[in-house]
């Protein structure tokens, strides 16, 4: 899987089922989604992670803040109601001219097209905070690292990283190991968590402190394969004093916060 495919498959979704496609629902496919409830989970979502970095005692900045592989800006719209500034990123050019239709904050909300794997057009130091679920794991690795790489470079001084990685062993594509893998951590897991009374996923948040003067991220990143070992690079490359808490309830959450 390249960038292109990824761009590719994206472009379709963006025509045919733009909401569907961020957030899939069985009973939201064939643009069932209602826009107000769609774009509710955005808002319920966002509140939710400022309220638990609250907790961690993390302060967030709300000055600007970017929303990577933000699609048709579920998560973008809801930023522009915590921080005074919110950019979306996203490879599709489709779900970026669905994202300017959704958008309610006029200027105040910026939405670009990036298709390669860095963020170049976005400055140095230029975010408070960066955010990003469910848009990673839909990235070959390689490129991924990349873009948490850059992550660090566009973070403010105390500026703070909120992103999503799948946690777990990998497994090649279309392999038994694979296919069983899949099952246990999708249906299985989440009917077993049903009958437990628990919510269907669980997200686990590791916050480091980072010292812009680092510059071991990216070579720490390219080197790595493995979501959870790729992250961890990253955070022994470049950080000190890490510490770990429980997130909501799936994949894993990393929160980095430079000095």
């Amino acid at each position: 899987m390249t960038l292109k495919d990824v761009q590719k498959t994206y472009e379709v979704y963006g025509k045919e089922d733009p909401l569907y496609a961020v957030l899939s629902r069985k009973d939201a496919k064939d643009n069932k989604w209602d826009a107000d409830e769609f774009f509710a989970t955005g808002r319920a979502e966002i509140a939710d992670a400022m309220r638990h970095l609250a907790s961690l005692g993390v302060e967030v900045k709300k000055g600007r803040a970017m929303d990577f592989g933000c699609g048709v800006g579920r998560l973008t719209q809801a930023l522009c109601e915590e921080f005074s500034e919110a950019v979306g990123i996203d490879i599709s050019y489709s779900m970026i001219e669905n994202a300017e239709k959704y958008n309610k904050f006029g200027d105040r909300c910026e939405y670009r097209v990036n298709t390669t794997d860095d963020l170049a057009q976005l400055d140095d130091a230029s975010f408070d905070f960066v955010y990003s679920n469910i848009s990673l794991q839909h990235s070959p690795p390689e490129a991924s690292s990349k873009y948490i790489a850059e992550f660090f470079r566009i973070l403010r001084p105390g500026g703070v990283a909120l992103f999503q990685i799948p946690s777990g062993p990998r497994h090649e594509p279309g392999l038994l190991g694979a296919k069983i893998y899949a099952i246990k951590r999708g249906p299985l897991r989440r009917f077993w968590k049903r009958i437990r009374g628990m919510r269907p996923w669980k997200f686990t948040t590791s916050i480091s402190r980072w010292s812009r003067r680092s510059s071991k991220p990216a070579a720490a990143a390219l080197s790595m394969r493995r979501s959870e070992d790729r992250c961890a690079a990253l955070a022994s490359a470049c950080c000190t004093a890490p510490f770990v808490s429980d997130f909501w309830d799936g994949p894993c959450f990393q929160a980095f916060v430079p000095n």
